[in-house]
């Protein structure tokens, strides 16, 4: 789903939105196809550009593009070709049940590091166990990895990296509201943990930086899906919100993927400069700003 808002009322000017197929190869497994993700990324932003237009609405005025996506689904990708290696595992994929049974077994009872730095249980629904199930059982991925091709990250770190330039510059990044749900994130330190990388065998340098969740991380490229010539200007732009600020979020669902318009290049140069997994965006999205304001989904 592509949205955008008026930045002083928070009103929804326009939005477009797009299904996406999901996958089920084997009972309890779900996938989705990372390159459909990005497609539907692009035609939404098209299509919520021109409905704009149609309301007489100039895009110049769009400032800041956010990026707020379902957590945990795990994607890895060449960074030389920009294809990526395996679907996306979702979330609520259970094949990696006796990944967690095996590695269980290595955690003591009663030092239970996992859960004190991450605050997460083990379980099938987090991004590391997921990887290791695709480095175990993915020959494209354990190629990759060996030849320092590979590059991870949840859904949100695929579509900053191919908006930003892809394999010509693209921003390899995640902010802490995901990096928080893979398991291999120390909560305390708000860091990748040695540690934790080790015992799940998950390589460091395939990891994506972490960012905090409201910067800007890049800029949009000129280009379509499957364009071979990305155009990036990395400049420094002010986040200022004025009287014409229009914020647009991409919001990339289990189903629906919802954005705004790249038309013809139109939205070159904005700013990505916001990344929120969805239950702080809902947080967010109900504008909780202040402590002990809570929302209920």
């Amino acid at each position: 789903v592509f949205q955008v808002f008026n930045s002083k009322t928070a009103e929804l000017l326009s939005h477009h939105q797009v299904e996406i197929k999901q996958e089920f190869p084997r009972e309890g497994w779900v996938e989705q196809d990372p390159k459909e993700i990005l497609q539907s990324v692009y035609e939404c932003i098209e299509k919520t550009c021109e409905k704009l237009g149609q309301l007489n609405i100039d895009i110049s005025n769009i400032k800041a593009i956010g990026v707020s996506n379902q957590r945990e689904t795990t994607v890895v990708w060449d960074k030389l070709t920009g294809e990526p290696l395996y679907n996306a595992v979702v979330w609520l994929d259970l094949r990696t049940q006796s990944t967690v049974e095996n590695l269980s077994k290595r955690i003591p009872g009663n030092n239970n590091f996992v859960k004190s730095k991450t605050g997460l249980p083990l379980s099938t629904y987090f991004s590391a166990v997921k990887l290791r199930w695709l480095l175990d059982n993915v020959t494209k991925v354990q190629k990759a990895v060996e030849e320092n091709r590979a590059l991870f990250g949840t859904i949100d770190s695929w579509l900053i990296w191919s908006l930003t330039g892809g394999i010509n510059g693209g921003v390899h990044c995640t902010d802490v509201t995901n990096a928080s749900r893979t398991m291999l994130f120390n909560i305390h330190s708000l860091e990748w943990d040695k540690e934790l990388c080790e015992f799940f065998g998950i390589p460091m340098e395939i990891l994506p930086n972490v960012r905090s969740s409201s910067e800007i991380y890049g800029l949009m490229v000129k280009s379509i899906v499957g364009a071979g010539d990305f155009i990036k200007k990395e400049r420094p732009l002010p986040f200022r919100i004025q009287q014409s600020t229009l914020l647009c979020f991409m919001v990339w669902d289990l189903g629906l993927s919802l954005l705004m318009s790249i038309k013809a290049g139109a939205l070159e140069g904005v700013p990505i400069s916001g990344c929120l997994g969805d239950q702080s965006a809902a947080l967010v999205g109900q504008m909780c700003f202040q402590d002990g304001q809570a929302k209920n989904t």
